[in-house]
């Protein structure tokens, strides 16, 4: 194998562009059909080969002016990619010291939970930007900052990051590109009053129960996209880390579980009869999701089987 030491900065460029791409592309992939990264928001994805930084204009993006720090590697050495930055006239600098950076850039590894929750506690109340070296290259090259289209646009980018569970639980909102808080101490996780699906607005039944196309859009939303603030803000990252990510077989999986479960409390109940609607219900919202994404996706975990008692039985 080549050893990057041995590469001039140019090869450098040129083999961190392949692997970013090849990266994305896999990420693609994983999503299984849903949007590619940050698409839905405006940020493109190219598939030049050419290097991370060229043929791009630095001072027409908003970053070159920016201060910016680094904190780990992956997938590119820090040092590495700094040097990089450096050729294209970005300075990256080391995070160690007391100066205050306008932008972060975290690596997928060399990074410790202790040593970040001391670097963002000087940013409370402050403006901090957090990229991923991925993100932060696609932003360079573009000219479209993903925190200028708002944080679902943050989040969707910022989805395979190790970092983030991390994030949600140190600083809510750390998406809209400030720190409001640091909580060095997240809360255990605990059983949660009510369900992902619940607080997305997915009911059933005649009382509270939501119309047959208001279901499909919250089903068809929980699985594609990022889950909302207010789920993240109420749902510990333990419990939404079970949930997969968006567009993935786990996410599809955990719903159809979900949704299953709820047909076989109901079942195995003495009143099943007075919950007829609400099974019919689930039942017909897990043949969606089998029809328009197991099936089409090509998913292959066990489908959930639930009986088709609609109370009508003798």
């Amino acid at each position: 194998m080549i050893q990057q030491k041995y590469l001039n900065r140019r090869q450098l460029v040129h083999l961190a562009v392949l692997a970013v791409a090849t990266r994305h592309r896999a990420m693609n992939a994983e999503r299984s059909g849903t949007d590619t990264l940050g698409q839905k928001e405006g940020i493109r994805m190219s598939e030049s080969d050419s290097g991370i930084f060229m043929g791009v204009d630095i001072k027409s993006t908003r970053l070159s002016a920016l201060r910016i720090a680094a904190y780990g590697s992956g997938p590119h050495d820090e040092g590495d990619f700094a040097d990089a930055a450096e050729e294209y006239g970005i300075t990256v600098n080391d995070v160690i010291g007391k100066a205050s950076y306008d932008a972060l850039i975290i690596g997928h590894t060399g990074w410790s939970q202790e040593r970040l929750i001391r670097v963002l506690q000087k940013y409370v109340s402050a403006p901090l930007r957090i990229f991923s070296q991925e993100l932060f290259i696609e932003t360079i090259r573009t000219g479209v900052d993903p925190y200028d289209q708002g944080s679902d646009s943050v989040r969707r980018a910022m989805s395979s990051h190790e970092v983030v569970n991390f994030l949600d639980q140190l600083c809510p909102e750390w998406e809209t590109g400030r720190i409001d808080q640091v909580i060095e101490k997240p809360k255990a996780p605990s059983t949660p009053k009510e369900g992902v699906l619940g607080l997305m607005g997915y009911h059933v039944g005649a009382t509270k129960g939501r119309d047959q196309r208001s279901r499909r859009e919250i089903l068809r939303n929980a699985f594609k996209d990022p889950f909302p603030l207010h789920v993240r803000q109420k749902i510990h990252p333990d419990h939404l880390a079970l949930w997969g990510k968006p567009g993935t077989q786990e996410r599809l999986q955990k719903m159809a579980s979900t949704l299953a479960s709820m047909v076989s409390s109901r079942q195995n109940r003495r009143d099943v009869r007075k919950h007829a609607e609400s099974i019919g219900h689930w039942n017909a919202d897990l043949e969606y999701l089998r029809e328009n994404f197991y099936d089409r996706l090509g998913f292959d975990f066990p489908w959930q089987l639930t009986s088709s008692f609609d109370g009508h039985q003798s």
